[in-house]
């Protein structure tokens, strides 16, 4: 429930830290689809939240630099800060 409760935190920073809505981009161009990239970054929008903490924009940062679209392929969701795929959030 934590990672899951991370991801919505991530999902939610579209718009209002430069790390989270870097990672947030991030995941969302690993989809396959536009209409399901687009789907991801419209998820971001709607739960936008009003602040970000410190220690939740460093925790962005230090996950830019292990996500990518070939660890999350590869099942490595935790890479993202994901407990599944990012697909699965939004079914």
């Amino acid at each position: 429930m934590k990672k899951y409760l991370l991801l919505i935190l991530i999902i939610s920073i579209y718009s209002c830290s430069e790390p989270c809505l870097d990672l947030a981009n991030k995941i969302c161009d690993c989809e396959p689809t536009a209409d399901r990239r687009n789907t991801c970054k419209s998820i971001f929008i709607k739960n936008n939240p009003i602040s970000i903490s410190d220690d939740e924009q460093n925790r962005c940062e230090s996950l830019l630099k292990t996500c990518s679209c070939s660890q999350l392929d590869a099942g490595n969701y935790s890479a993202c800060g994901l407990s599944k795929s990012p697909s699965e959030f939004y079914k």
